[in-house]
């Protein structure tokens, strides 16, 4: 529990259904076989920091944890296959939450059907109306009243920082900075972005590009730099790591761009419009409904492949090759650099329009209701063997 969209979801639930009344704790799912130990992750320690209790085990170990802890339900993020079967095995109601694609990250969801069927599985949580319909589809059976769409919120104790204080700081003059925040990973396609940028690079010299991301694919990571070596514009293409100051990249920025082959419902782009940036992005999962079809946020171009739900293979087959969206994702920064003065007017209206449309209190208040439900399903059985909290961390 590093970093990453998903790490940031589960933090973030974490720490705000406390005052909602749901008390947390955050059970990281090692290896088989694994020793139990404390998480090392920058993530899971922010989180202990803050009083969470966070603890990693392997899965010979889970159902012991479980068992002494004795929560009234569990929500899932992406878990192994035994997760669940240790929720279903202590009789605790599972909600499971789905960041991604069917078999992308996490899960094959075609287990569901049967959970539900059987009682263990007691609702499906969706980060996008797309991927609601991809489950539904690879569902038929499974009751669509059970699945419900939770887009991701905005945490709101990152503030806004000052655009002239965080440039300056960086060592920004007049240029032109475009933003990209990702992991270097085959999903966040930087090899395809950079493509672009390098053709957008020859009609503005003043344009430059920054990537900050963790390396999540370190072979990846190798051809992403060999393409930069050889691109003809590399001096204005800044490929960095992990920022931990994303909010001071964000507010140094003029324009967002994020070239995914596949999103779940992704939180950059998001955080990038409540700091009042335009996006430009690809039509993934929760593209549409952050940016729709207005301007002034921004614009949704083609997916790499032309199909935001094509499979792994495709994308496999992809990753280092021309990309069908080259021309029109280059076209769309174009635009966003050709009307950057009425973008930077329009900066604070921007933000507190995607305050509102992406309020954390309601994110988590609907998390909340959806746990609320499932524990208030559990067994008789259970109710008269009582719940609460039990032991720490082994």
């Amino acid at each position: 529990m590093d970093v990453g969209g998903v790490e940031e979801v589960v933090a973030f639930l974490a720490r705000r259904l406390p005052p909602l009344g749901v008390q947390t704790a955050v059970l990281l799912t090692g290896s088989a076989g694994a020793a139990s130990r404390q998480p090392a992750g920058r993530t899971a320690c922010a989180l202990k920091s803050d009083g969470i209790e966070v603890c990693e085990v392997a899965a010979n170990q889970a159902v012991d944890w479980i068992r002494k802890w004795q929560p009234d339900v569990i929500s899932g993020h992406g878990d192994p296959v035994w997760a669940a079967d240790a929720a279903r095995e202590l009789g605790i109601p599972y909600v499971d939450n789905l960041h991604s694609m069917n078999g992308v990250i996490g899960r094959d969801w075609r287990w569901h059907s049967e959970a539900a069927r059987r009682g263990y599985l007691a609702a499906v949580v969706a980060v996008s109306g797309l991927l609601r319909k991809q489950h539904l589809a690879v569902n038929p059976e499974f009751p669509a009243e059970r699945i419900v769409t939770i887009p991701n919120g905005v945490d709101d104790r990152r503030s806004l920082r000052n655009r002239e204080a965080a440039r300056d700081s960086l060592g920004i003059g007049d240029e032109y900075l475009l933003l990209s925040m990702g992991r270097y990973c085959m999903q966040k396609n930087i090899y395809g972005l950079i493509s672009a940028f390098s053709d957008l690079a020859r009609t503005h010299p003043a344009a430059h590009l920054v990537v900050a991301g963790n390396v999540d694919e370190p072979l990846y990571y190798r051809r992403v730099h060999q393409l930069h070596a050889a691109l003809p514009h590399r001096e204005r293409i800044h490929l960095r790591d992990h920022f931990d100051a994303p909010t001071q990249l964000l507010a140094a920025a003029d324009g967002f761009v994020l070239d995914s082959f596949f999103e779940g419902w992704p939180l950059a782009s998001m955080e990038a419009l409540s700091a009042g940036l335009p996006v430009v992005i690809t039509d993934v999962s929760g593209a549409r409904e952050q940016i729709g079809d207005d301007p002034a946020r921004g614009y949704v171009v083609a997916n790499p492949l032309g199909d935001p739900l094509a499979d792994w293979s495709a994308y496999a087959a992809a990753r280092y090759q021309p990309q069908a969206n080259r021309e029109e994702l280059a076209a769309a920064m174009d635009r966003l650099i050709s009307d950057k003065d009425q973008y930077r007017r329009n900066r604070r209206q921007l933000a507190a329009e995607s305050a509102l449309r992406f309020s954390a209190d309601r994110w988590a208040e609907r998390h909340a209701a959806v746990l609320r439900r499932a524990a208030a399903a559990v067994s008789p059985a259970r109710q008269a063997e009582g719940v609460g909290v039990g032991s720490e961390c082994p």
